[in-house]
């Protein structure tokens, strides 16, 4: 909310603040969930629903092995 609003991210937290308190909005959910509405069911429907199509983090991509030979390990003597 703060990018779309070009203000700091301080004072966005602290508007939202004073305008739950004058119960003018109120937010369903919380953290990255948080969502805002004129009333808290529909704050709570919004939050719920992003956390249904929350895609996760992004999977993390593992180094490329090309041009390595794989080594096999010697199996132990057995006894």
């Amino acid at each position: 909310m703060a990018k779309q609003a070009g203000i700091p991210q301080t004072r966005a937290a602290a508007a939202l603040k004073e305008l739950k308190l004058e119960k003018r909005i109120f937010q369903g959910g919380d953290r990255r969930f948080a969502r805002y509405a004129g009333d808290a069911k529909t704050a709570e429907q919004a939050s719920a629903n992003a956390r249904k199509t929350a895609a996760g983090p992004a999977p993390v991509k593992k180094p490329s092995v090309k041009g390595r030979k794989r080594v096999a390990q010697a199996a132990a003597p057995a006894k």
